[in-house]
């Protein structure tokens, strides 16, 4: 599969990591240059245990790849994983700004088919609740240039402990997100 991941935190990076380390090709799009820079050495960000392993094989495999270009990053492949914070407002909601700013990217560059998976979330490991999906999806309905319609879909993150990744190893966590993209 050729995936798309927009956002190198958390949840993002560690998507991308597992996916490319089962061989699919990965885009990981981020709008922070120098973040970009740093993943593309496997400096990781922050400490998951075997993530930063898994990123530099990646990056040498040729299967992950960092960017911060949104079109070649829509355009390159067939799913499209939103994985960007919607951190809590004074109100306590969501604030969808990065959110929305990725579906209005998606919306601008894209070129056929493709599925959207959500993996954003609000308030912790929660997803973003539907009324929040419905404002992420009504960009399509307004914004889409092109004909061919968009899978929309949720994901939660995984997380069942501390760790994203299932401790012993990352084929069990690929399996189940793998599960996200082809069970759609």
């Amino acid at each position: 599969m050729r995936i798309s991941i927009f956002g190198s935190g958390y949840v993002g990076l560690v998507q991308a990591a597992v996916f490319a380390d089962v061989g699919h090709r990965v885009i990981c799009m981020d709008i922070d240059a120098d973040r970009v820079e740093r993943l593309q050495r496997g400096e990781v960000p922050f400490f998951e245990p075997g993530l930063s392993e898994m990123v530099i094989r990646g990056v040498q495999g040729g299967l992950l790849t960092f960017t911060t270009d949104t079109k070649a990053s829509v355009e390159s492949s067939e799913f499209l994983f939103i994985c960007v914070g919607t951190p809590p407002r004074d109100d306590d909601s969501p604030d969808l700004q990065y959110l929305m700013s990725v579906a209005d990217g998606i919306a601008e560059h894209i070129n056929g088919r493709k599925v959207v998976i959500n993996k954003s979330t609000d308030k912790g490991p929660r997803v973003v609740s539907p009324p929040t999906k419905g404002k992420l999806y009504s960009w399509q309905a307004r914004a889409s240039p092109c004909e061919s319609p968009c899978s929309h879909k949720s994901s939660t993150e995984g997380r069942v402990s501390a760790s994203v990744m299932p401790s012993g190893s990352a084929p069990i966590a690929a399996k189940s997100l793998t599960a996200d993209a082809t069970a759609l």
